[in-house]
């Protein structure tokens, strides 16, 4: 009779090899938390989003390598695209990101471009609020289109219409959470290639 742990490992493999996102990291882990490495794993339909984070920055070449070797095992013929991002522990920085072609050699990519910040803008958050509420709109002709959105149940905020960029619809189980961030950051999510980063602005503003 097999034994339990041998059956729950075959459930794991099994489920990573469908995509699941949870089984892939736990896969993952096994091996880089070894390393002092921690993996978490989200999916959209056609990708994958990978997050690794270490005392110190991962390596590009101590990380890549053996998870496309392990993703290759896994035979994802179903997904499209995979990402992996890097960040140093407690950072608001991803320090780099890589793209894995399970068909193609590794490209070590130069970190330099690939810095993504979040911090000051958060740090800005309440601040950006309280000017677009008091600045001037300008003379009477002038037309300002503005969106309001809901900071809670019954408190609403404007935001002007020339400093949005796009608006899109998040499904929460695509967001992947990162640990000992702000309370307001609800997380990453990738969007047309881009990481995007999620926060929650009445919570930001204390609402």
């Amino acid at each position: 009779m097999p034994h339990p742990s041998a059956i729950n490992e075959d459930k794991i493999v099994a489920h990573a090899q469908q995509g699941n996102p949870d089984a892939i990291a736990t896969m993952m882990n096994h091996f880089f938390n070894k390393k002092g490495i921690q993996v978490a794993v989200t999916r959209k339909p056609d990708a994958l989003l990978i997050l690794v984070e270490a005392a110190q920055v991962p390596s590009q070449e101590e990380t890549l390598p053996p998870m496309q070797r392990a993703l290759k095992r896994l035979g994802l013929d179903h997904i499209h695209e995979i990402q992996v991002y890097a960040r140093q522990q407690k950072a608001l920085t991803v320090a780099w990101k890589n793209r894995i072609d399970l068909g193609k050699p590794l490209t070590v990519v130069d970190s330099a471009t690939q810095s993504l910040q979040l911090i000051s803008w958060l740090n800005q958050g309440r601040k950006k609020t309280v000017d677009v509420a008091t600045e001037p709109l300008g003379d009477a002709e002038e037309s300002i289109r503005f969106l309001r959105f809901y900071l809670n149940e019954k408190d609403t905020a404007l935001i002007a219409l020339e400093d949005i960029q796009s608006i899109f619809q998040v499904v929460p189980q695509q967001i992947l959470r990162v640990p000992n961030l702000a309370e307001p950051v609800l997380g990453i999510y990738y969007h047309r290639g881009a990481l995007v980063w999620l926060v929650d602005i009445g919570q930001q503003l204390d609402f």
